[in-house]
């Protein structure tokens, strides 16, 4: 049995409640949608005027981590809030694997 219990109309995340009666147990597991971010994200990569500007500015955007992901990384124990884990996210959004999160290509 699965059930939604939640939803988070702002973030888009849903929360889910999953029996598991032949083993006696249960889950409760998080989804969210996160494809337009991700086509964003795309976009923004290869928009080289976005990143001029963000750099005339003082500031660079190099990623846009959705909700899902700042809960998924938190159970490996990065915390994308804390100051003291950003060479961990770093180290994370170097990875090929999570390159669709950023939002620039260039050196972060």
């Amino acid at each position: 049995m699965k059930e939604l219990i939640d939803h988070d109309p702002l973030t888009g995340v849903s929360t889910w409640f999953e029996a598991v009666e032949s083993e006696r147990k249960f889950r409760v597991h998080h989804t969210q949608d996160v494809q337009s971010l991700l086509e964003k994200n795309k976009l923004l990569q290869n928009a080289p005027e976005y990143k001029a500007a963000g750099i005339k500015a003082d500031w660079q955007h190099f990623a846009h981590i959705p909700d899902i992901i700042v809960m998924r990384w938190r159970q490996e124990g990065i915390d994308v809030f804390n100051p003291d884990h950003i060479e961990a996210v770093k180290r994370k959004l170097r990875d090929p694997d999570w390159r669709h999160l950023r939002t620039s290509l260039g050196r972060i």
